[in-house]
């Protein structure tokens, strides 16, 4: 089966449009109540998987204190696995996918996750010695 993927240009352009008609807030907090509505956040209370996600506000919303002081908890989290996502676009090119198919893209993602995993262990073995 082929799997279409749109091009940058029109991502850009989705993304301009969204921006210049301020929709994306307004589209996330529709998601947000339409989640709720699903029952998506009580069912996996129930079989005990966390949302990670952090609150937004917007122009309209301002967030309460309790969603800060949760997004500064869910930050020091974030920022752990983001630090090596980062490194592996800034160090390892992996800004995008190289291959068609999901196999062939998740061998190359696993390893550079291997490669990114051995210069670590090897800086950490450097440090001990």
């Amino acid at each position: 089966m082929d799997e279409y993927a749109p091009d940058h240009s029109t991502i850009s352009r989705f993304r301009d449009e969204l921006l210049k008609d301020k929709l994306k807030e307004e589209i996330f907090l529709e998601l947000e109540r339409q989640f709720d509505n699903m029952g998506i956040r009580k069912h996996n209370e129930r079989v005990k998987i966390k949302d990670g996600l952090m609150s937004k506000g917007c122009y309209r919303r301002k967030l309460t204190e309790r969603e800060k002081s949760r997004n500064k908890l869910l930050s020091r989290y974030r920022s752990s696995v983001e630090r090596v996502f980062g490194t592996l676009k800034r160090s390892y090119g992996y800004t995008r996918v190289r291959y068609i198919g999901l196999l062939k893209n998740a061998l190359h993602f696993s390893l550079l996750c291997f490669a990114f995993n051995l210069k670590k262990m090897n800086q950490l073995t450097m440090a001990e010695v």
